[in-house]
């Protein structure tokens, strides 16, 4: 299969594979946490795969794996939130990524958060949902927002980052 572009063909694309990926680990990208509440029970998930795909009217986007529960509370709830971390709270992502008890104890803090304990908070309605691999990319109309302080906790090749020095290594 040849295809004008990066990739040219799907032998090349497996052969590069490691270097594609470790290319992708040079991108950037911001870490937040994307929560829903349906029917009592919150949910919730580190991700950094936020982007807004646009501005007008203003949506967020973010792969979550296939499967997630917190991906199953969104798609019935119609609603999610999404909290940007600061680059001191990588505890709460850390905890979000693992065990049940350590996520809720983690979204318990997020949702008595203020504004002076995050970087950034979004309410969005869900719109769609697409399957993109092992994952799936929802995107949602972003309904809400309010800015904190600080700054961004990021992930940069396969460690987290705050802006101008790593947190680790």
């Amino acid at each position: 299969m040849k295809e004008t572009g990066i990739l040219t063909d799907t032998t090349e694309t497996l052969e590069n594979g490691h270097a594609i990926r470790s290319a992708l680990t040079q991108l950037p990208r911001s870490v937040a946490v994307v929560s829903c509440s349906h029917r009592d029970v919150v949910n919730g998930l580190t991700v950094s795969t936020l982007s807004c795909p646009t501005y007008e009217p203003p949506r967020l986007a973010a792969s979550i794996r296939r499967g997630s529960s917190t991906l199953a509370s969104i798609k019935l709830a119609e609603m999610f939130d999404v909290h940007l971390l600061r680059d001191d709270q990588l505890d709460i992502a850390d905890d979000c990524a693992g065990d049940a008890p350590s996520m809720h104890r983690a979204l318990k803090a997020i949702y008595s958060a203020t504004e002076a304990d995050y970087l950034a908070r979004f309410r969005c309605s869900f719109e769609s949902v697409t399957p993109v691999g092992d994952y799936e990319l929802i995107i949602g109309l972003i309904t809400d927002a309010s800015v904190g302080v600080g700054q961004p906790l990021l992930r940069y090749g396969k460690r987290f980052v705050g802006v101008g020095s790593s947190i680790i290594e």
